[in-house]
């Protein structure tokens, strides 16, 4: 055999095999680089979607909470306009009632009928014992006071600091006097019993009574 063509001929077979060697170690490396590179956007794509998840999940739950406070909001506005639209319908009316013992009376102290069993518009003060209108219109009062011996009792229903009536009760114990008055008031006008210049005993005890309403 000639040596030159089995020179030639081992040539052309290291060349080959160097190709496939060299084919099969970059298809290798690309494969490697493939796998990793997918390997590697798998896990970028699961942190976005987490991510994007996460984002998701916290802004639902921030829409949610300015959705639910919104609706809370609407709701105690609705119900402030409703007690409003309420109280501006509605009539002022008290009933308050005397319950200490004998009590020494002086020259123009009021009476503070201390237990308020009604107070629609709160326009009656027990601090005070007055009636305060809360808005104009005519209004209805009614009262009883009762005399303690030995002495009568005159009391004033007052209107604002003046006299509109003088209810007396005679000295015999337990003698009552009991009053109606309808009078035309102002928003702010004061409405109250009060002693005249007189010093005497009146008893309280559940009997007295003072009370009034819008008509």
């Amino acid at each position: 055999m000639d040596v030159s063509s089995m020179n030639e001929q081992l040539h052309e077979f290291i060349q080959k095999e160097i190709n496939v060697s060299c084919n099969t170690y970059i298809q290798r490396e690309m494969n490697e680089k493939i796998v990793t590179g997918l390997h590697n956007l798998n896990t970028t794509f699961e942190e976005m979607f987490e991510k994007l998840t996460r984002n998701t999940n916290n802004g639902f739950e921030m829409l949610s909470k300015s959705f639910e406070q919104e609706i809370k909001t609407l709701i105690r506005e609705e119900i402030k306009h409703n007690v409003r639209g309420t109280e501006k319908d509605s009539h002022p009316a008290f009933l308050a009632i005397w319950t200490e013992d004998t009590v020494t009376l002086r020259r123009n102290d009021i009476i503070k009928f201390n237990h308020v069993v009604t107070n629609v518009g709160n326009g009656y003060s027990p601090m005070t014992g007055k009636f305060k209108a809360p808005k104009q219109g005519t209004y209805f009062f009614g009262g009883t006071v009762v005399s303690a011996p030995p002495n009568a009792l005159h009391m004033m229903l007052m209107k604002s600091g003046t006299s509109i009536m003088i209810p007396y009760a005679s000295v015999t114990q337990g003698d009552s006097y009991t009053f109606t008055a309808v009078l035309q008031l102002k928003a702010g006008d004061t409405v109250y019993i009060q002693k005249d210049n007189r010093v005497e005993k009146a008893y309280g005890r559940d009997r007295s009574t003072f009370s009034g309403f819008m008509i």
